[in-house]
């Protein structure tokens, strides 16, 4: 045995321990108190108000972490601490939104991360050029608890998304009949770009029987009035990027390629071509794509359009008053809108053609743009342009 080396070894443990005694007390005498958020929520109902009104602004200072405690006080049995719950989440969550909007607008060269709601979404959408951050910073000031279920609760996106236009079309609609008069109201681009936003997403599906409530939007004096700028801002890739996804449904597809067509829309061509050449249009929607190519399209497309020379597909009637007194009523079929098309095409007049639309005194050239006005008044006319066609077409290969 030896008895000084024992002691040595026994020394040389104790120094250790206390040494690790005293880092350990340094750290904790260091690290910064972690807040008794339970404690501060039970002070909220003492008896003593200034003790009640600390607690709120603690609580308020710690901010998100006291999100949960607060969720649970607003259950409390004693109603004080009920009311002061209550009254301080919201001011909480819109404090934290705040301060991540700060952050976001601050971070202008996009170097950092951000948590928004729908930014992923919106960015590979409508880009972050500083146009697009300002739009969505924009969209941010509003309420984004849609954007956030979304993402939260894809499966159920598109429920949530047709039941909010619902929503807003109906508000639009009960303020614009207000104390027995009409009044001029209109949605927002900010509210109307968030739903578009994720109906956008090829995974997403609005019901049926909300679906053609978005082309409604369309028609909103905003939307229009943004979408005939010239350029492409980001209200417009959101709207684009919707209907790519949209052109393919029968529900939609013919009033948005009437909306394209009436709005002078260019991007619709490629549209178009894709919906036409996938096959999976009919009757209206295809009408309208056909008459999209016919106005942004060129001489390179007579192919493609003669090749439905021979749908006689009925997309719907017509009946045109005279300015001189009198109707013109027919009918339309998918083949006329293409017949329409090739001479627009190649520059031929419509008149030659005998489409009913030339029978209006005066003529309206815009009528064109429209698929369901581009049918004869008689089968007799439609017989006799067809004819014409085939007869120009012989000419012209001579």
């Amino acid at each position: 045995m030896n008895p000084p080396r024992t002691l040595f070894s026994r020394f040389i443990i104790l120094a250790i321990g206390l040494l690790l005694t005293h880092l350990a007390q340094s750290e904790a005498a260091t690290r910064p108190e972690t807040p008794d958020i339970a404690g501060l929520v039970r002070r909220l109902g003492s008896t003593d108000f200034k003790v009640r009104e600390l607690a709120s602004r603690e609580l308020f200072r710690i901010g998100l972490p006291a999100k949960q405690p607060l969720l649970e006080g607003a259950n409390d049995p004693d109603p004080e601490v009920r009311r002061r719950c209550r009254d301080l989440l919201p001011r909480i969550l819109e404090a934290d939104r705040q301060a991540k909007l700060a952050a976001f607008l601050a971070d202008t060269d996009g170097k950092l991360k951000h948590d928004l709601p729908g930014w992923e979404r919106y960015r590979k959408i409508a880009g972050e050029d500083d146009a697009a951050r300002r739009f969505f910073a924009d969209i941010q000031k509003g309420d984004v608890a849609f954007l956030r279920d979304a993402e939260k609760d894809p499966d159920h996106a598109g429920e949530r998304c047709g039941a909010l236009c619902q929503l807003l079309i109906q508000r639009q609609q009960a303020f614009q009949f207000r104390n027995g008069r009409v009044e001029s109201t209109q949605i927002p681009l900010t509210e109307i770009a968030p739903m578009l936003l994720v109906a956008a997403d090829a995974h997403v599906r609005i019901p049926v029987q909300q679906r053609y409530l978005f082309t409604n939007l369309l028609y909103q004096p905003a939307v229009q009035e943004n979408l005939r700028k010239s350029g492409i801002s980001p209200f417009k890739k959101i709207v684009l990027a919707w209907m790519e996804h949209e052109v393919y449904d029968e529900t939609t597809s013919g009033s948005l390629f009437h909306v394209i067509n009436q709005l002078g829309l260019k991007e619709g061509l490629d549209m178009a071509l894709k919906a036409v050449r996938s096959k999976k249009l009919k009757g209206p929607g295809l009408a309208g794509a056909l008459v999209t190519i016919g106005k942004f399209g060129d001489k390179e497309h007579v192919e493609l359009m003669e090749s439905f020379l021979d749908d006689k597909t009925a997309i719907g009637g017509f009946n045109f008053g005279r300015a001189n007194g009198g109707n013109v009523g027919g009918n339309t079929q998918v083949r006329d809108a293409a017949l329409a098309m090739l001479v627009r095409l190649t520059k031929q007049s419509a008149k030659d053609y005998g489409f009913a639309i030339t029978e209006i005194q005066p003529a309206l050239d815009h009528l064109m743009d429209y698929a369901n006005c581009l049918g004869f008044s008689s089968e007799e006319r439609r017989t006799k342009a067809f004819e014409k066609w085939k007869t120009w077409k012989a000419a012209r290969k001579k």
